[in-house]
């Protein structure tokens, strides 16, 4: 039987946040959160992840489509953060 992927403790909590937080609140719960210290490279680390654990794809698939997604949106962040 399948288990839901846990991602590595320093970055768990994070996806959790991205996961649990209710969308309308999302946005200023992110903001209190970078606000906080949360580095920006977590942040949207955490966020990528949580959409590929979301991600409903069926059995067998090689997730490129979700892999391409990731790198599109770090490539954005790096581009808008100059990181």
């Amino acid at each position: 039987m399948a288990q839901r992927v846990r991602y590595p403790d320093h970055i768990e909590p994070l996806v959790q946040f991205v996961e649990e937080t209710a969308p309308e609140r999302i946005v200023a719960a992110t903001h209190d959160k970078l606000a906080a210290g949360t580095p920006v490279k977590d942040m949207l680390l955490a966020s990528a992840l949580a959409v590929v654990r979301s991600s409903d794809l069926p059995p067998g698939h090689h997730g490129a489509i979700s892999h391409g997604r990731i790198q599109d949106v770090y490539d954005h962040a790096a581009e808008v953060m100059h990181f």
